[in-house]
């Protein structure tokens, strides 16, 4: 049998400190990628925050916050929820598209459990039809039980906004993954009800 010298097992020790450290780039989007039919701040906001995430890894076994503004906005989930398992990925003014793209990355670290709450921007901006937007995010759906089975996945419904245009598309959003629910495997989670006045608008 043979033997591993000291500084060769040193050479080891550091090599797997190194990679436990930064997550592998093909995980992640091109470094000049943004997604579509966002503003300008929201395209270079996506390319820091995928720059950020190359240097902060998931780790293994944690649960998920994957989102756009709502998400990111609520900073260290973890201290939120008493739960340092948690992480956060949101990217604020993000949309399906963007999360499409990087969900490369959660799969990899095998998460407990993955939150979505993303598709506000698509139908507000972003160029997306309602039932576009329910599909990118069934497409997620899939992509997360193709490379991390193991993982359980929450789908949150939109949240109310005080556009009166946005009304129906966020209804017919969240009508369209109540329906999918079964279908693709997650659990839908209804938050809309709870932020709604009595002209179904955002409670301000």
């Amino acid at each position: 049998m043979k033997y591993l010298s000291p500084h060769f097992l040193l050479i080891l020790i550091s090599f797997n400190i190194q990679t436990q450290k930064a997550s592998p780039k093909s995980l992640f989007p091109p470094e000049n990628y943004a997604p579509d039919y966002v503003i300008d701040w929201s395209k270079n906001h996506y390319k820091e925050k995928i720059a950020e995430f190359k240097n902060t890894p998931i780790g293994s076994d944690k649960i998920v916050m994957v989102g756009n503004s709502l998400t990111e906005g609520g900073g260290d989930w973890a201290k939120r929820l008493k739960n340092q398992n948690v992480v956060n990925r949101g990217i604020s003014g993000d949309v399906t598209e963007g999360v499409l793209k990087r969900i490369g990355e959660i799969c990899y670290y095998k998460p407990k459990a993955v939150f979505l709450l993303i598709g506000i921007n698509d139908i507000n901006g972003g160029n997306k039809t309602p039932e576009e937007t329910f599909h990118n995010i069934f497409l997620i759906v899939q992509k997360i039980h193709e490379f991390s089975p193991h993982s359980k996945v929450y789908v949150q419904s939109l949240l109310p906004t005080v556009h009166e245009s946005l009304k129906e598309n966020i209804t017919i959003v969240n009508q369209g993954l109540q329906s999918g629910a079964k279908s693709f495997n997650y659990s839908f989670i209804d938050i809309y009800t709870a932020f709604i006045d009595s002209n179904n608008l955002a409670i301000c």
